[in-house]
């Protein structure tokens, strides 16, 4: 219903109706709509952390390449997360008990992505893969494949100059002429 409507078009007699439940009963489990709307984007969150927790935890191959599967296939594989996710952002910048499931959710990234890359500060390349998902949803044409992983690459094992070669160039971009350093 979230997806359909948002949150606040999320009525409980519509969802109750969705579910095809009583809504003597929502009511009687959750007091308020704002409770149930918490509970399921709880749930959202503990159901939605089983992709990065898959691509984190598999053990073949590289786990930032699996990272960078996850990226590109995200926003194709998996709309409804991206527009729930959207509206928990929202939701997060309201109110402090869904800031703090954000908070709960970037710390498990987190901690996956740095068993996987033991030393690598994984806030960083947590943040670096949700911008590049963001960017691939409002830009596909622009962030394509090639540059997601090098970037996810960069972050994680050194500069993208370091991953891609002498060129220096990051795939899909222009090459930097005369850098300053610093």
């Amino acid at each position: 219903m979230i997806v359909e409507r948002g949150v606040a078009g999320a009525t409980y007699r519509l969802i109750a109706e969705a579910a095809d439940v009583a809504l003597g009963s929502m009511t009687h489990h959750f007091t308020s709509r704002d409770e149930l709307a918490l509970a399921a984007f709880e749930r959202f969150a503990e159901e939605s952390f089983s992709h990065l927790d898959s691509a984190t935890s598999a053990g073949v191959g590289d786990p930032v390449e699996r990272l960078a599967q996850m990226v590109v296939s995200e926003f194709n594989d998996q709309p409804r997360e991206r527009i729930l996710l959207a509206e928990m952002y929202v939701l997060a910048f309201r109110d402090e008990r869904y800031a703090a499931l954000m908070r709960r959710w970037m710390q498990r990234s987190q901690a996956a992505i740095e068993r996987q890359l033991p030393g690598l500060n994984g806030r960083a390349l947590d943040a670096v893969r949700e911008g590049l998902t963001l960017q691939r949803y409002f830009a596909p044409g622009e962030v394509g494949t090639d540059l997601v992983h090098a970037t996810l690459s960069a972050v994680a094992y050194g500069t993208a100059e370091q991953r891609l070669g002498e060129s220096g160039v990051i795939p899909g971009r222009r090459p930097c002429v005369n850098p300053t350093p610093g």
